[in-house]
C-alpha cells in the first residue's frame, strides 16, 4: 500500500510525531509541579500505576477442574465455558502437551467467554481450591470395552489427592459405568454423599426426551420424562411412562398401554432406543419420522394435539448451515448453538453417518441450547434459505505436502461445495475457514457468484483475537481491555497494526516509539511471531486447532444474523485501486461485518512502515492466486 496512486491514508502524514503529545512539558517560570526523576523501565510500568502487590492467591473465585482432557472432558469444558459458569478452568490431564494446548486453543479466544483463566497441566495438585472437580478419565475408544478394575486402579491414584486438595469442592463424576465409579469415589475420598454426584440417567433422560419430541413434533422443553436406573444398561435402565407428561397432560391417560410391549404404537421402540440411538428408525429429522410412523397420526398424537391448520408454515426462521463435521466443523457448530443464534442448524459432510452422529449427539441436549433443530446429512439440499454457510472443508496444510499441491486438493472440494451451496441458499452469506483462506474465499466469491460484501473469510480474526491474548499476557491485565489487530494475509506475511495497540485508548506507540520493531529492547515484535506459529504448535501437540475458531465463527455468525455492525478483521474482497497493486484479492482488513456480510470497512492511519508491509503481504497472496485463477474463470 506504499505505491503510489494508492489513496490510503498515512498515520505519520497525518500526525506527524506520534510521541508528540506526551512529550514532558519545558520548565517553565512559577511551574511548582515535583521535579524528581520518574525511572521508566518497561512500556508496562509506564502504563499502569500499581496500587496493590502481587497476589498470593489468584483471585477468581469460581475454579472448576477437570481431570481428563479426551472428547468428554473437553466437552465438559466448553460447555462450561461457554455459559460463563466459571472464571478459573483447570485441564489435568496425565499428556501434559495435549492439556496445555487445549487449554491454550480456548484462552486465544477467551475474549468472548468473559476472559476466564484456563490453565492445562499435568499436575494433579491444580485442582487445590476447585468448587467442582469434574472426573473425565479413562474414557473408552469405540468398541472397545469398559475395563472396571483398570478405571479403578487409575480412580485410587487420583481421588484421595483431589479429596485432599480440594476438600470443599462437589465431585461429579462422569467416567464410566458412572454409577460403579461414583460409589467408589466416595468410598476413596470420604467425603459426605451429597458431595459425590455421577451424571447417571441425565444423559438417558435427555435422550428419552429428544425422541419423544421427534415423533411427537413438539419442543424438548414442552416434555417431562425421566430414566432412571443405571446409566447405558438397557437392561437395568427404566423409561418411566408414567411421569411423561407434554403441557401438563399426562400421556398415559391418552394412551394406557404406552411404552409397554402390547402397545400397538410401538412407543416401547423409544425406550430401547435411548441407550442404543443408532437402532431407532427416525433418527434424522422430524419430518422423516411422520413418513415413518404413520400409525401415530390416528392415536395418541390426535388426541394429545388438536391441530388449528391443515399445512404449518415451517417456523424455522435462521438456518445456519456448517459444512465439514471434523473437530472445526463441530466447534463451530456448538459455538452458534450455546450463542442460540439459529433455529436450524445443518451439518453437511461427505461422510453422512458422521455428520448425522455428531448432530444427533448435540441434540440429546438441544433442551439445554433452546430446542434448535439439529440435521446431519450429506444432502445440499437441506442447505435451502439457510442465513450463514460457514465452510470448514479441506486439507489441512502438510511439511510433505507442497503450498501448490495444498491449494490444488482445497480447490477440487471447494469446486464440488460451493455450487451445491449457492445453489440452495442463493440469498445465505458464505462465511470461509477452510485454508488458504483468502485465497478459497476468492474461489468461492467466483464460484457461486454471489457479490463480493456476501463472501467472507475468517481472515486474520483469530491472528488478532492471538494478538489480544499475548499482549495481554505481557502486560497482566483482561484481553478486553487492548485493542489490537493484524490485517493483511492470514499467515507468516500479515501485518501487527502496531500504531494501532492501546490499552483503554491509550496507545502503547506513544509510550514505547520502537515498540514492535527490531530495535525494540522489550521484543515485543516476538509476540506477533508467536501469534504465526501458533497454529502449527497446536496441530504439533493435540492434533488440530479448533476451539477458538469455533468461538471466532460464532462471533462472525453473530455480526450476521443480529445485524450487529460488529467490526472484525476478516478477508474481504478489494479492488486493485483500494489498495495500490493492481490486481483485485481476498485479504483481511477492519470490517464491518452484519446483516448483509461485509457492509464496509474502516480506514485505519497507517504508518508508511506498516504501508510497506501491507503492500508484501497482498503481493504475497496474489502470487498464491495467480496459480489457480484459468482453474475457476
Amino acid at each position: 500500500m506504499a505505491d503510489e496512486g494508492s489513496d490510503t491514508p498515512r498515520r505519520d502524514d497525518i500526525r506527524g510525531d506520534s510521541n508528540a503529545d506526551s512529550k514532558v512539558p519545558d520548565e517553565t517560570e512559577g511551574d511548582d509541579t515535583d521535579k524528581t526523576p520518574i525511572t521508566i523501565t518497561t512500556t508496562k510500568n509506564a502504563l499502569i500505576t500499581t496500587q496493590l502487590g502481587p497476589c498470593d492467591v489468584y483471585p477468581h473465585s469460581v475454579k472448576i477442574s477437570i481431570v481428563g482432557t479426551r472428547k468428554v472432558g473437553m466437552a465438559c469444558a466448553i460447555a462450561i465455558l461457554m455459559r460463563r459458569i466459571a472464571s478459573e478452568v483447570c485441564l489435568i490431564d496425565q499428556n501434559s502437551d495435549k492439556a496445555s494446548a487445549e487449554a491454550e486453543d480456548i484462552q486465544h479466544a477467551g475474549i468472548f467467554l468473559g476472559c476466564p483463566l484456563v490453565v492445562g497441566t499435568s499436575d494433579i495438585y491444580k485442582v487445590k481450591d476447585s468448587t467442582v472437580v469434574i472426573i473425565a478419565v479413562c474414557e473408552k475408544k469405540l468398541e472397545e470395552e469398559i475395563n472396571v478394575k483398570h478405571n479403578i486402579e487409575v480412580f485410587k491414584k487420583i481421588v484421595p489427592t483431589i479429596a485432599k486438595l480440594a476438600c470443599k469442592a462437589v465431585l461429579l463424576v462422569v467416567t464410566q459405568p458412572i454409577d460403579v465409579m461414583s460409589y467408589i469415589t466416595w468410598k476413596l475420598s470420604k467425603f459426605p454423599s451429597s458431595r459425590v454426584l455421577g451424571t447417571g440417567t441425565l444423559l438417558d433422560s435427555c435422550r428419552f426426551q429428544d425422541l419423544l419430541s421427534r415423533k411427537l413434533g413438539l419442543a424438548r422443553t414442552s416434555i417431562n420424562c425421566m430414566s432412571i436406573g443405571a446409566q447405558g444398561d438397557t437392561s437395568v435402565n427404566v423409561s418411566i411412562w408414567s411421569s411423561v407428561h407434554v403441557a401438563g397432560t399426562k400421556i398415559r391417560d391418552i394412551n394406557q398401554r404406552i411404552g409397554e410391549a402390547d402397545d400397538p404404537e410401538k412407543w416401547h421402540d423409544i425406550s430401547e432406543a435411548v441407550n442404543k440411538t443408532e437402532e431407532y428408525p427416525c433418527i434424522a429429522d422430524m419430518t422423516e419420522t411422520k413418513k415413518k410412523s404413520p400409525e401415530v397420526a390416528s392415536n395418541t398424537v390426535t388426541v394429545l394435539l388438536a391441530k388449528q391448520a391443515e399445512h404449518l408454515v415451517d417456523g424455522h426462521r435462521v438456518k445456519v448451515v456448517v459444512v465439514g463435521s471434523a473437530p472445526k466443523g463441530v466447534a463451530v457448530a456448538i459455538a452458534i448453538l450455546f450463542k442460540r443464534l439459529a433455529s436450524e442448524l445443518v451439518l453437511i459432510d461427505a461422510n453422512e453417518e458422521l455428520a448425522k452422529t455428531e448432530a444427533e449427539d448435540i441434540s440429546h441436549a438441544a433442551a439445554y441450547l433452546g430446542n434448535p433443530r439439529i440435521v446431519g446429512t450429506k444432502d445440499y439440499v437441506c442447505a435451502r434459505d439457510a442465513a450463514v454457510c460457514v465452510i470448514t472443508v479441506g486439507s489441512q496444510s502438510r511439511e510433505d505436502l507442497r503450498p501448490a499441491d495444498y491449494l490444488e486438493q482445497n480447490l477440487k472440494i471447494f469446486k464440488d461445495v460451493i455450487p451445491n451451496v449457492s445453489k440452495y441458499a442463493p440469498n445465505s452469506v458464505l462465511l470461509i475457514l477452510s485454508k488458504p483462506v483468502d485465497i478459497l474465499s476468492y474461489v468461492a466469491m467466483k464460484l457461486s457468484g454471489f457479490p463480493p460484501n456476501r463472501v467472507i473469510g475468517l481472515g486474520t480474526f483469530l491472528d488478532s483475537c492471538r494478538f489480544q491474548y499475548f499482549i495481554a499476557q505481557k502486560l497482566g491485565l483482561s484481553a478486553n481491555a487492548i485493542q489490537a489487530l493484524i490485517i493483511g494475509e492470514s499467515g507468516p506475511a500479515s501485518v501487527p497494526v502496531w500504531s494501532a495497540v492501546a490499552v483503554m485508548g491509550m496507545p502503547l506507540k506513544d509510550i514505547n516509539k520502537e515498540i514492535g520493531t527490531r530495535t525494540d529492547p522489550e521484543s515485543w515484535g516476538d509476540l506477533h511471531a508467536k501469534v504465526v506459529n501458533t497454529d502449527n504448535e497446536l496441530i504439533l501437540k493435540k492434533g488440530y486447532h479448533n476451539w477458538a475458531v469455533g468461538i471466532c465463527t460464532g462471533e462472525i455468525v453473530d455480526a450476521i444474523v443480529r445485524n450487529t455492525c460488529a467490526c472484525f478483521t476478516v478477508s474481504t474482497f478489494m479492488k486493485g485501486c483500494q489498495h495500490g497493486l493492481e490486481k483485485d484479492i481476498f485479504t483481511s482488513l477492519p470490517c464491518v461485518v452484519g446483516r448483509n456480510g461485509v457492509q464496509s470497512f474502516i480506514r485505519l492511519l497507517y504508518t508508511s512502515k506498516e504501508q510497506e508491509l501491507m503492500t508484501i503481504s497482498f503481493r504475497r497472496i496474489y502470487e498464491a492466486q495467480r496459480l489457480i485463477l484459468d482453474k475457476i474463470e
